[in-house]
């Protein structure tokens, strides 16, 4: 016969000795609200924050950028992609003076922009609406189109 005890519960064993811990009572329960609950609020406001930090960086669209040549051909290209809400820039350089296209113009966004012979003219814009923006020379004789999506 083997002579080892077999374990006992120790609430058993020692059935006059007190819990280690006594259940908590109201005032410490009260006590514990005062800490934690503004621990908790704050921990939510920081979390917020901080997931909404990246998404307010990504809100901000990259700026499009498009190399329009005015020569006797016309606008080149003469059809532009943009995005609704993406600033768009318009780099435009007039190639040839046998053009009546000496100005850009689009109507839409009230945008009337001479175009002197050799230099690029930038014109910032951002597309509000899907649709097509069309750009023309001064006398509307040509043209191209700003197609919105």
């Amino acid at each position: 016969m083997s002579s080892r005890a077999l374990p006992v519960p120790i609430a058993s064993a020692c059935p006059s000795t007190p819990p280690h811990h006594a259940p908590p009572q109201p005032e410490d329960l009260r006590a514990m609200k005062k800490i934690v609950v503004p621990f908790l609020l704050s921990s939510l406001l920081l979390a917020g924050w901080a997931l909404a930090a990246p998404a307010a960086r990504k809100a901000a669209p990259a700026e499009q950028r498009v190399s329009i040549e005015m020569t006797s051909k016309g606008f080149v290209p003469d059809t532009v992609l943009a995005r609704v809400g993406q600033p768009l820039v318009l780099a435009v350089t007039r190639r040839t003076e046998r053009t009546c296209a000496t100005e850009i113009v689009i109507k839409e966004m009230k945008i009337h922009e001479p175009l002197p012979l050799g230099r690029t003219v930038e014109i910032r814009l951002t597309p509000s609406k899907r649709g097509a923006l069309r750009f023309t020379c001064a006398m509307g004789m040509i043209a191209g189109v700003i197609l919105v999506r």
